[in-house]
């Protein structure tokens, strides 16, 4: 569940004037303020009811995958497994079905992928889209960014709503792993997802800081005085004679010393170079020119999209809402509908007299 939200599309900043390593979360676009949610809103009402579903069916899918599934090797089991699996086609068990089947064998989980793609809904491209990043093997990654690519392959008609998958790649562009943040970029650059240029070049450049880690105290300091003094006396006895043989020791007082830490922290930049050329690939082949100068710049690519991308792109858009409307003025001319039946005896078309 996503309780705040982060940048705006074309508003993605720095909290360092230097170094792209956040975005702002002051002023978030709209596909993203429509996701929030509040405890008494519809949305959280229907979140609650989706984890009770999970609860009541939790037992019924484990039940389902230890009497058809796992080492199970007769075919026309697992197929009668499968076969019960989709009577449980409900957005509610993605999750859980993900958890439960991930780790089965390739029949199963290509039955529940299809499953996901079938739905054609917000929450099997969610899912799809999360496991095409975050997958746990690359037949999972694989299988689920081909089945987007089919179910997305009219994006630019605009007739299919990606607000969440939208969502999955934002969060994998903020993840900490190099790979996660180049998977969300290439699937971005594959869906044409234009509005998503800011955050691919905050996401392209990453600054790590470092410091040494040392197991216990790195110095002792002693600051004391040093007194010596007879601790004891052995006596040395002998023919009509007697002495004492003195142990000299030596106290210290003072003040001890413990250095914990005195590290110095460093800070490397990371060039991830898998999301810059998605970037430059998405950005060049909308814009109809070249960005590869912009580099990793970001506050020259924030400059670009901001003064010269956005109005073009806003311009192009209006101009292709436009066409459209005009062509379908057009057909609607070339093709009227057929003229309405005069009313008459049983409802027909009276006929003219000769």
């Amino acid at each position: 569940m996503i309780l705040t939200l982060a940048s705006p599309l074309a508003r993605a900043q720095s909290s360092d004037a230097e170094s792209p390593a956040s975005i702002e979360t002051s002023d978030s676009p709209e596909w993203m303020r429509k996701l929030k949610i509040l405890p008494t809103s519809d949305t959280a009402i229907k979140l609650a009811d989706q984890v009770k579903t999970r609860e009541q069916k939790d037992k019924d899918l484990r039940r389902i995958r230890a009497k058809h599934f796992g080492t199970m090797q007769k075919v026309e089991i697992r197929e009668a497994g499968i076969a019960k699996l989709a009577e449980y086609n409900d957005p509610a068990l993605y999750p859980l079905m993900v958890e439960l089947f991930e780790k089965e064998k390739n029949d199963v989980r290509t039955a529940m992928l299809d499953m996901f793609t079938k739905a054609e809904s917000d929450a099997g491209d969610a899912t799809l889209t999360w496991h095409a990043i975050f997958g746990r093997d690359e037949w999972m990654r694989e299988n689920c960014r081909a089945r987007l690519r089919g179910r997305l392959r009219d994006i630019e008609t605009g007739n299919i709503t990606h607000d969440n998958v939208k969502l999955v790649l934002y969060e994998a562009l903020r993840s900490p792993t190099a790979k996660h943040r180049a998977a969300a970029a290439q699937m971005a650059d594959a869906l044409n997802f234009v509005e998503m240029i800011p955050w691919l070049a905050a996401a392209q450049l990453s600054a790590e800081t470092r410091a040494p880690e040392r197991p216990g105290a790195l110095a002792w300091i002693l600051v004391g005085q040093q007194t010596a003094f007879v601790s004891d006396l052995e006596p040395i006895v002998a023919d009509s004679a007697v002495a004492f043989d003195p142990q000299i020791s030596t106290i210290t007082t003072g003040t001890m010393i413990r250095v914990d830490d005195a590290a110095v922290s460093t800070t490397r930049y990371i060039y991830n170079f898998d999301v810059h050329n998605s970037l430059v690939n998405m950005s060049t082949r909308n814009w109809g020119q070249g960005t590869a100068t912009l580099g990793f710049d970001y506050r020259k690519w924030k400059e670009w999209y901001e003064l010269t991308f956005e109005p073009y792109w806003q311009k192009k858009q209006m101009e292709v809402v436009k066409a459209h409307v005009t062509q379908k003025t057009a057909e609607e001319s070339a093709n009227p509908p057929p003229p309405k039946a005069e009313p008459g005896n049983g409802g027909e078309q009276k006929a003219e007299p000769k």
